[in-house]
């Protein structure tokens, strides 16, 4: 006999830790110009605010061993599953704006809901700065979906991919595409997620480097495979997961339509990692502002766009990938 404890029957559960949350709602967020170093990454003394919140599931049995399910549906097909012979366990990593259900041991199961806020960060287990490029709002009328594009660190220099991390890329994220913004990954035979995991290497800069005339010819590459939907999932990266993952991510998300608002918070969440301080307020970040704003537009999302344009990406293919992401 089993009798589940907590979470209480339909619960909504946090996905923000109390940091993460504060920084949100932060007017302007501090920062130390010195310690954006972003052509080194020396690694910073900083604690790490990039995981997520964990909660506890706990229950009561007189069976020996336990079997925690938990899934999106009321048939637990797909689930994820967690073998225990404790009464309880700490799970974190759950969607966004999303009802699950959870048993143990095929008892009668529960349902809770996550809260509906963004981001959402992922514990990967090695890694820094992870999260799902979903839960946004858009000026389309529509959110960009969650569990298709992720972004954060690299797996093998800087951070070094566990085998629990890589068990919670293939298995919880489902990640099809290591998409590598690194020009040292050139030399790499395969991505350390596994064989089956297609890894792509385009090497490209950063800020005002992005868009320079070589900069544009890597940008059409990685937006022409942004449109091929068999690609995703997709996880992209450089060394932190914070410039040149940011200056894509920041391009990414003006062609589906996120604020301007948005798109700079999503550039500032980095801060939350231990590679220093990033702000829209930097030189380094105006620089690049400064440079998107040469194209037309009336928007900073508008004149984005128009520097993608540039590039060679048609509107045909940016338009796939809003089919795709939105």
């Amino acid at each position: 006999m089993t009798a589940l404890v907590t979470p209480v029957s339909n619960e909504t559960l946090d996905i923000l830790t109390d940091r993460q949350r504060e920084f949100l709602y932060e007017k302007e967020h501090s920062y130390d110009e010195h310690k954006i170093d972003w052509k080194h990454l020396e690694r910073m003394s900083l604690k790490d605010h990039t995981f997520p919140q964990k909660h506890e599931f706990s229950w009561k049995t007189n069976e020996k061993e336990a079997i925690l399910e938990i899934s999106e549906n009321k048939e637990f097909n797909p689930s994820f599953i967690v073998k225990t012979d404790a009464a309880e366990v700490m799970i974190n990593n759950f969607k966004a704006n999303c009802t699950y259900y959870w048993r143990v041991n095929n008892s009668e199961s529960r349902c809770f809901s996550t809260e509906d806020i963004t981001p959402r960060w992922i514990e990967v287990d090695g890694l820094t700065n992870v999260r799902d490029a979903g839960n946004w709002r858009t000026h389309y009328g529509s959110r960009i979906k969650q569990g298709m594009l992720f972004r954060g660190s690299e797996m093998d220099r800087h951070h070094t991919i566990t085998a629990k991390g890589v068990q919670i890329m293939r298995n919880e994220l489902k990640i099809k595409t290591d998409l590598d913004l690194r020009g040292e990954a050139l030399n790499l035979s395969g991505s350390p997620l596994g064989g089956d995991v297609d890894l792509i290497v385009i090497p490209v800069s950063a800020y005002v480097d992005f868009m320079s005339e070589i900069g544009k010819r890597e940008c059409k590459k990685l937006f022409d495979l942004f449109s091929e939907e068999a690609r995703y999932p997709i996880y992209y990266h450089c060394w932190g997961g914070a410039d040149r993952t940011g200056t894509v991510a920041f391009f990414m998300g003006a062609v589906l339509g996120m604020s301007e608002t948005d798109l700079i918070l999503d550039y500032e969440l980095t801060s939350l990692a231990i590679w220093g301080d990033r702000n829209h307020k930097s030189e380094l970040f105006k620089r690049f502002i400064k440079q998107i704003n040469q194209y037309a537009g009336n928007t900073l999302q508008e004149r984005a766009i128009s520097f993608l344009y540039s590039c060679g990406i048609t509107k045909e293919k940016m338009q796939k990938i809003r089919n795709i992401l939105l």
